[in-house]
């Protein structure tokens, strides 16, 4: 383990947020540590632990001890969520470059280096690859995520980006980081897709890499098995935030992941509720 401290001014900051993974943390940490020896520039490894509930914690002060690159522990006091413990993580990192993931994914030896060069050679605000979905070990894929190039007209259709991505640490301070407030009112995984809309939005360049350089763990509780169940919840809020995005293409069959034909009912129940809250006195 390199003491944290001394270590030396890192230009990548890995960000592992960390709930109830005891299981993932290790072989996480390890493939990180990997992939940073293809690396010329040096790299920090920062988990933050969301008030996990089992040996995640212990999981990952042994991984810290492994190591032989920088690792700092956050461990907060009380669940907040996946938004909330990026921002943590995003505040604190001290290099330029952040790439995300979550405990339960891996990378592959390559990683780093090329999104990292990627980030650099095209003076991206952001960069990410192909990510290989897979149920409990990399040798039984079931698909691919984030497989098509950055495409604002595909991504107003719906969500196609993964998280697991290398970020520009001032472009997410700036854009106020994750929005916490989604998981508040139960749409959970829905930042990431916030996230990127907000990068389109304003026109940030985006780099892609068409190589498979990640790999996604399905749960049956993953983002991809559960994100449908709210969809059409979330249609006002990204109507209202990004509807002068949505305006420049072409009307598709999809709208931030919905289908237009279930639009006017969205609709209509959004302007009920609004003058229920007016009747309210709201």
């Amino acid at each position: 383990m390199a003491e944290f401290a001394r270590a030396p001014a890192p230009q990548i900051s890995v960000l592992i947020t960390l709930y109830n993974y005891a299981a993932f943390i290790e072989g996480c940490v390890d493939a990180i540590d990997r992939s940073a020896d293809m690396l010329a520039v040096p790299i920090e490894i920062l988990i933050i632990d969301d008030a996990s509930t089992d040996d995640s914690w212990k999981r990952a002060r042994r991984a810290q001890n492994r190591v032989t690159r920088p690792v700092r522990l956050v461990r907060k006091r009380f669940n907040t969520g996946l938004a909330d413990a990026r921002n943590i993580g995003t505040h604190i990192a001290r290099a330029p470059y952040i790439f995300m993931m979550d405990a339960d994914n891996l990378v592959t030896p390559r990683a780093l280096s090329f999104l990292f060069n990627t980030m650099e050679r095209e003076q991206c605000a952001a960069a990410y690859s192909i990510l290989c979905r897979f149920r409990k070990t990399p040798g039984h894929p079931v698909g691919l995520l984030s497989h098509y190039d950055w495409d604002k007209e595909i991504l107003v259709q719906g969500p196609y980006v993964d998280a697991m991505a290398m970020f520009r640490r001032d472009v997410l301070l700036a854009l106020g980081g994750y929005d916490h407030t989604l998981s508040e009112i139960g749409w959970f995984g829905w930042e990431d897709y916030d996230m990127w809309l907000r990068f389109a939005q304003r026109d940030l360049p985006v780099g892609f890499v068409p190589n498979i350089l990640c790999l996604y763990r399905q749960h049956e509780t993953s983002m991809i098995n559960t994100t449908n169940l709210f969809a059409r919840d979330l249609v006002g809020l990204f109507q209202e935030r990004y509807q002068l995005l949505a305006n420049q293409f072409v009307p598709r069959e999809r709208l931030f992941g919905v289908k237009r034909s279930e639009l006017a009912s969205v609709t209509e129940t959004i302007s009920v509720n609004e003058e229920v809250r007016k009747a309210d006195g709201e």
